[in-house]
């Protein structure tokens, strides 16, 4: 609930020049950079992920410095304020787009969900009112108009989706995974002891 596929945020776009001139505006050149230290984890995809975003915010002057931590010194960070600007990501637990504006809503700042510390009052007005609705479009209308709060306000980046592979036999019956039922798929398959001596024979 809440989807748009029209939805098309328009500041995500590669535009260099633009940027550069942004940062010149702001007072920022090569003399006098920005710099801004981001924190990761320290196992081997982050740190690649920390390294590419280096590289490209190069591109328009900004210097990055990479901190690497462990889990609990990552969210001790991110939870008592300690970091400047992180990357986390965030899978849905159910199928509704509170699960997401959830962790904009400033009741919600840590050591809630709301990592990024944002607080906007409209936007709290209106998550409390889509609270009060059932699954409507006058509610997905309440969410859009959340939506494009956050993306004026961006106290998120949207970078990236996560892709994942899974192998499994032919005998096993039922496996659809997704994201929100990763924990309870378990109980939905079922085993095909025929095929799976069929296959086994064929070997």
């Amino acid at each position: 609930s809440g989807y748009d596929p029209a939805f098309k945020n328009p500041y995500q776009t590669l535009d260099l020049e633009k940027a550069k001139a942004l940062m010149k505006e702001a007072g920022y050149s090569e003399a006098k950079p920005l710099e801004l230290t981001y924190e990761t984890l320290s196992d081997s995809q982050s740190r690649q992920q920390a390294e590419f975003y280096a590289q490209n915010w190069a591109k328009i002057g900004v210097k990055l410095s990479i901190n690497a931590n462990t889990w609990p010194q990552f969210q001790d960070k991110i939870k008592t304020g300690k970091a400047q600007i992180f990357g986390i990501a965030w899978g849905a637990d159910y199928p509704d787009a509170q699960n997401f504006l959830q962790l904009f809503y400033s009741k919600n700042m840590p050591p809630g969900p709301n990592d990024s510390a944002f607080s906007n009052a409209q936007f709290d007005a209106l998550y409390e009112k889509s609270l009060t609705l059932p699954p409507s479009p006058e509610r997905d209308a309440v969410y859009q108009q959340m939506r494009d709060i956050v993306v004026e306000e961006a106290p998120w980046m949207f970078n990236l989706h996560r892709q994942a592979y899974y192998l499994y036999h032919g005998w096993l019956n039922n496996f659809k995974f997704n994201d929100i039922t990763r924990h309870a798929m378990y109980k939905y398959l079922r085993v095909d002891t025929q095929k799976r001596a069929e296959l086994a024979g064929g070997l």
